[in-house]
């Protein structure tokens, strides 16, 4: 008896803390934008607090966007599978784009995730924005952030003129931030 419940218990063990339970895993046959949208050729803007002037990997397909092409208005929330604020907010910011983005851009930038991983928690979270990606966080300086959750405001000229760091906790103080850092009353 004493055997079997040593087994029996060294069996949820293994189950509970395996690797695999940890992992975000899509729940529904979603699948995430692709970068097209955003493919759009153009003079990259200069001077402080301009995006930079790099290549970075769309999450979904093989797509490489040049970032200091964006032009906004524009948003850039900064988010992580592993980030819980982040799943609490994403699902706003899908609300956001479905709602808006036809009036604000709406594109992501998943950091220090593995494309599955990042793929896999957007999905489970029901968010299907386009993407970019930073696997190692290499490029956080060049944006300016620390972590996520952190919500990048970028205007026509393609500059970064706000940087929320943390939550945006509701769909109207997204809207207010949007109308008071972009000039986009919606």
């Amino acid at each position: 008896m004493k055997r079997m419940l040593i087994a029996v218990l060294g069996l949820f063990f293994l189950t509970a803390c395996s690797s695999a339970s940890t992992q975000p895993t899509p729940t529904s046959t979603l699948s995430m934008q692709d970068c097209s949208r955003y493919m759009v050729w153009s003079s990259t803007a200069s001077g402080e607090n301009a995006l930079p002037d790099i290549g970075m990997e769309c999450l979904q397909g093989t797509d490489e966007l040049r970032v200091s092409a964006l032009k906004g208005p524009m948003i850039m929330p900064v988010w992580a599978s592993w980030c819980m604020p982040c799943a609490r907010e994403m699902p706003r910011i899908q609300e956001f784009a479905d709602l808006y983005g036809d009036r604000v851009g709406v594109l992501g930038l998943a950091l220090m995730d593995t494309e599955e991983q990042a793929i896999a928690g957007s999905l489970n979270w029901g968010v299907t924005i386009p993407s970019i990606e930073d696997r190692d966080g290499a490029f956080r300086a060049d944006f300016g952030i620390q972590a996520p959750p952190t919500t990048l405001f970028i205007d026509q000229s393609g500059h970064i003129v706000y940087r929320h760091i943390g939550e945006i906790e509701n769909l109207a103080s997204l809207k207010t931030l949007v109308a008071e850092h972009l000039g986009v009353e919606l």
